[in-house]
């Protein structure tokens, strides 16, 4: 059921769509598609308030998720597009950088629910490139360490690249023409104070 006003037989300027489905749209209309400012109201308990380009999310808005989560940010062809902020409740995870076509990619900095942080690049919604990683201690607080790491579609990556932050934190890698890097008991990644840290590679005797 439409409520609203038409323009040659279509919904045109302002109006009410309620749909078979349960939801319901109010907000601008260009002959007969959503258009401008407008709320929908979705039948799965989403609701998205922002702009609309030829029936799309499109431009500024938020949509709130009915699992908690939050979007707020730009939006084109129906698909987050710019800068936004994603929040996700459950897990206590909030991005704030770019967008792509849905997913994070530009530069972003994530930070998880366990108080750690990422500040870098993200491809296709992955960590991707160099950046940096913060993390908390042990009781969730700002003060942790901080090391300049590198990932390859959310992989970390040791080496040379990453490097000490802070004078607490040391890398240690895979010497440089190993043929067996598993022929002892080591550790590939981050040590802060004699103990293991961070993302890392343990290899094992054979």
């Amino acid at each position: 059921m439409y409520l609203g006003e038409f323009a040659r037989g279509k919904f045109h300027g302002r109006g009410l769509l309620h749909l078979h489905d349960g939801g319901f749209f109010k907000g601008g209309w260009f002959m007969g598609k959503k258009h401008g400012n407008g709320t929908m109201y979705y039948a799965n308990g989403d609701l998205y308030e922002g702009g609309w380009k030829d029936d799309l999310r499109s431009g500024w808005g938020i949509l709130w998720f009915w699992d908690g989560a939050v979007y707020e940010g730009y939006w084109d062809m129906g698909l987050k597009n710019g800068w936004g902020r994603e929040t996700v409740e459950r897990t206590g995870q909030v991005f704030e950088g770019r967008f792509r076509s849905g997913y994070k990619h530009g530069f972003g900095v994530m930070h998880y629910g366990n108080g750690d942080a990422y500040h870098g690049q993200f491809v296709d919604g992955m960590r991707h490139g160099d950046g940096i990683v913060h993390y908390a201690d042990a009781l969730f607080s700002d003060v942790g360490y901080t090391i300049r790491a590198g990932f390859m579609f959310d992989e970390p990556r040791v080496s040379a690249r990453m490097a000490r932050v802070d004078e607490h934190t040391t890398i240690s890698r895979p010497p440089d023409g190993d043929s067996n890097p598993d022929d002892n008991l080591q550790y590939w990644g981050q040590t802060n104070t004699n103990y293991l840290v961070g993302d890392g590679y343990q290899g094992g005797g054979r």
